[in-house]
């Protein structure tokens, strides 16, 4: 028997209950009976696969978010996190388009390629030479605006106060994610490379294309690295691209995500900001 670990940013703690009372089947329900920080109320619930495949709809019928876990929830030592629309707001490329008055046809292809409807390494390309000619300068100029998601340095800072190792596997671009790397502490980044030739982008990409391949083989480097299991791992992102990294964590959550990635995925966090995990983790470890 597994775990799903609802989370509710819209039911209060009574609310919840009757909810997962009238809604669900389950025979055993236990609630947090205390407010959360980060969200309004918090229950675990005994399931199995099979049985959470047949109740997602529902789930999000009612707007539940919900991690599953084969075993009970533990910290992770590992949190690999997809960067452009999971760490951050933002498609970097789609900004950096901006700047080269392409956004429109960029951000078109960069949605396709989330869905998972186009080649990531053909699609990439093809956006990336939309930038050529942009100076090298736009690179730190967007890189100086960047912000978080919502709850997203107040998660990674608590995994790093529990010594918690976190890494960037992104799609998107070394100089992005190293900027992140100013205000959290990443101990890993695996992210795609922009050429640059006389302080302009030539609108190639250097080197190995970081795709969903790719971005699985990054944390199972990184958790052999650490001499990790599986179960001692977390990924979360969004895109299509990450389904791979996903499934090779302990626990892969889809936040924000595509609708074809949260079909796919056993944990989705679509209603709450990544800080409801710092509540889900101190209520785990209270039990």
């Amino acid at each position: 028997m597994a775990y799903l670990y609802i989370i509710s940013s819209s039911h209060s703690i009574v609310a919840l209950k009757a909810l997962l009372d009238n809604n669900f089947d389950f025979k055993k329900i236990i609630i947090k009976d205390t407010p959360a920080t980060n969200c309004k109320s918090l229950a675990i619930v005994e399931i199995t696969q099979q049985k959470l495949r047949k109740i997602k709809a529902k789930l999000e019928l009612h707007q539940l978010d919900y991690i599953f876990s084969l075993s009970p929830l533990k910290l992770p030592e590992l949190v690999v996190f997809d960067m452009d629309s999971t760490l951050i707001p933002i498609e970097v490329i789609d900004e950096l388009a901006n700047y080269a008055n392409k956004k429109q046809e960029v951000s078109l292809i960069t949605e396709l390629a989330m869905q998972g409807e186009l080649d990531f390494n053909q699609s990439l390309r093809q956006r990336v030479k939309h930038l050529a000619g942009l100076p090298q300068s736009v690179i730190q100029d967007l890189a100086a605006k960047l912000e978080f998601n919502p709850g997203v340095k107040e998660f990674c800072q608590y995994l790093t106060s529990q010594k918690c190792q976190l890494a960037i596997a992104s799609g998107g671009f070394t100089p992005f994610a190293e900027s992140l790397k100013q205000q959290v502490e990443f101990s890993y980044i695996r992210a795609n490379r922009l050429q640059i030739d006389d302080k302009e982008l030539t609108g190639e990409v250097e080197g190995t294309i970081i795709n969903a391949q790719e971005k699985a083989k990054a944390i199972n480097e990184w958790r052999s690295e650490l001499n990790l299991t599986s179960e001692q791992t977390m990924a979360i992102g969004d895109g299509a691209n990450d389904l791979l990294m996903l499934q090779a964590a302990g626990i892969g959550i889809a936040y924000d995500a595509k609708p074809a990635v949260n079909q796919s995925a056993s944990s989705v966090l679509k209603y709450s900001s990544m800080a409801v995990l710092i509540d889900l983790f101190e209520f785990t470890r209270s039990l």
